[in-house]
């Protein structure tokens, strides 16, 4: 016996509260104002191999607390993981760094944007980014590393050295 296709209408959506309607957001707005930087402890990385690291990016300081929160109880893993607050530009011309395109959604970061509103952060705007170190490596190899390996260019941008605002 086939069973019958049901498709989902808006008349027969379970009742629930409206949904709050967001601002619109646009992905080139993002002015970076603090980067948190979440990379594995010094032991766990083998000496040859490249360092990846996750970069949150925040449009503005929800406040000392607040950060102390995330970084603690939901960013890093404390017992195998660091997690370094860091202000301004950051140069490294050994590394290489991965983030979304404008207009792919970043799901992490819209749930950071949650967790940050929960812990009474107020409103902040967040991108996540994947950054890779390979000591001794060259500006060349570390674009063909990215272009090759560590970004899909269908929904990815990178950059040697820090990726700028979107």
């Amino acid at each position: 016996a086939r069973r019958a296709r049901t498709e989902a209408t808006p008349s027969s959506r379970a009742p629930g509260p409206p949904r709050r309607a967001r601002p619109p957001r646009l992905a080139c707005s993002l002015v970076v104002a603090l980067r948190i930087e979440v990379r594995a402890r010094a032991a766990a990385v083998p000496p040859d191999a490249a360092e990846l690291c996750r970069v949150y990016l925040l449009d503005r300081d929800p406040g000392p607390a607040v950060v102390d929160a995330l970084c603690r109880t939901v960013l890093a893993d404390t017992v195998v993981e660091t997690a370094e607050v860091l202000h301004g530009a950051v140069t490294d011309p050994e590394r290489v760094e991965v983030g979304f395109l404008p207009g792919v959604t970043d799901t992490e970061a819209r749930q950071l944007e949650a967790v940050i509103r929960s812990l009474g952060g107020g409103e902040v705007a967040a991108a996540t980014v994947r950054a890779y170190r390979l000591p001794g490596a060259t500006p060349d190899e570390l674009e063909r590393l990215a272009r090759t390996r560590w970004a899909n260019p269908t929904i990815e941008r990178w950059a040697v050295g820090a990726l700028p605002a979107p």
